[in-house]
């Protein structure tokens, strides 16, 4: 009898592990089936060209809404296909379109041994002085050939009635608006790094990357200025708290004065700020000598693309989108003069699933949120001002998170939740 039963007990219990095994395996399905056809919406809604086609995806999508941003980000990598350029011709020569309509020629040069397969590539966006020529600015950096994907715009000269500085020059706008279209284009073709994306320039170039380190900070993970200086308010180097910077000039350069870097690094150093400073024996000279040194410094830094702790400081002109990490300037606090200053401060607190906000001009902030930034299973609370301004939890959208992708090509900075805050009184 005792055998019997020991029998019966053996039975139950392989019945019990089949019908687990039974349950895993139907639940394992339903999940194959549901992220098969988030996949399917996903590369629907990625390769739709208008509004009204997204438009009409927008219900499937709709069916995967409350997912974490890795669901989006794992169905995202799954439809990203890079085309195969082993038979153009090197450097590759591309055209980007700016947001004053202007298409700027781009010299890119890709490693020998790229393969998009195996890796994500570094980008170094480099920008020469005022002839700026992309195959020159190629040449002078051939010694990070190997390991970068380098892309090097020739921007055309421009003239401003009331700078003469200017003729002759690009503007420095003109330089801010083609390495933002850049780090749209070049994405969708190269599989770049979005974490190791670097920005030099040499003289008039140099004052170019300031501006794009400052005013776009989120995109850099270091800024190599050679020889040069810029127009910007020093303060606004506050923005570089999570950029790194390499400052390279000579003492004796007749061209651009080295005040032009001390003045700057000083700021760096005041505000506590990773950097380098380089001051050689030397003229106006581009310092083909440092780059061994400059390249093994590249190779030590890296994006935080998600601070708990951000700062902007930023003039309308600057960063027209408005966005910088996680924050988004929705309107100004009225009409704003080409001198006034946009300021937002923002610290999150991720034990109390609390964000507070100190912020100056402007009316309006969309808050771009993710899992890594706050708990959506919990209640978030947001301040401005000390003032609270809201209260409850965050919505997680697929077509949200997707637009924040396809707008930048980004896969570190996926946002399935926004919130829009008054910053106004009520």
């Amino acid at each position: 009898m005792r055998a019997r039963s020991r029998s019966i007990r053996i039975c139950a219990t392989a019945a019990t592990a089949l019908a687990a095994a039974a349950v895993l395996a139907a639940g394992l399905a339903r999940a194959a089936r549901a992220q098969g056809s988030l996949d399917d919406a996903v590369r629907s809604y990625l390769a739709a060209r208008t509004d009204a086609e997204r438009d009409a995806i927008a219900p499937k999508l709709a069916a995967h809404d409350g997912l974490a941003a890795a669901a989006y980000r794992r169905a995202i990598e799954k439809t990203v296909a890079y085309p195969d350029l082993k038979a153009e011709p090197r450097p590759l020569v591309r055209k980007v379109e700016i947001a004053d309509g202007r298409s700027i020629e781009v010299i890119v040069s890709v490693p020998p041994s790229y393969d998009p397969k195996k890796k994500a590539w570094p980008l170094l966006v480099a920008f020469m002085g005022a002839a700026t020529d992309g195959r020159a600015s190629i040449a002078a950096w051939a010694a990070a050939q190997k390991d970068y994907v380098i892309a090097a715009p020739s921007l055309p000269a421009d003239t401003k009635a009331d700078d003469p500085a200017y003729r002759g020059m690009p503007h420095y706008e003109t330089g801010f608006k083609t390495f933002t279209a850049l780090l749209r284009a070049l994405p969708a073709e190269l599989r770049i790094d979005a974490n190791r994306v670097f920005v030099t320039g040499h003289s008039h170039g140099a004052g170019i990357a300031w501006n794009c380190a400052i005013y776009q900070p989120d995109r850099v993970a270091g800024v190599i200025p050679a020889a040069g200086g810029s127009t910007y308010d020093k303060r606004n180097l506050v923005n570089l708290f999570g950029t790194s910077a390499y400052v390279i000039h000579g003492t004796h350069d007749g061209a651009v004065p080295v005040a032009r870097s001390r003045d700057p690094v000083a700021w760096l150093v005041k505000f506590g700020y990773d950097h380098v400073y380089h001051e050689f024996d030397g003229g106006h000279d581009f310092p083909t000598a440092k780059l061994p040194d400059v390249l093994r410094w590249m190779a030590t830094k890296e994006r935080k693309p998600l601070p708990a702790r951000i700062w902007q400081r930023t003039r309308p002109e600057w960063n027209a989108t408005g966005r910088f990490f996680w924050v988004r300037i929705a309107r100004g606090s009225g009409p704003l003069g080409p001198d006034d200053v946009v300021s937002v401060e923002g610290a999150i607190d991720a034990k109390a699933n609390r964000i507070d906000l100190a912020v100056e001009n402007a009316g309006a902030l969309e808050l771009l949120l993710n899992e890594r930034l706050v708990d959506p299973k919990r209640e978030v609370v947001v301040t401005v001002g000390g003032a609270e301004r809201f209260r409850g939890k965050v919505e997680l959208r697929a077509r949200t998170a997707l637009d924040s992708f396809r707008l930048r090509r980004d896969l570190e900075t996926i946002y399935p939740a926004t919130l829009r805050i008054e910053v106004a009184g009520d």
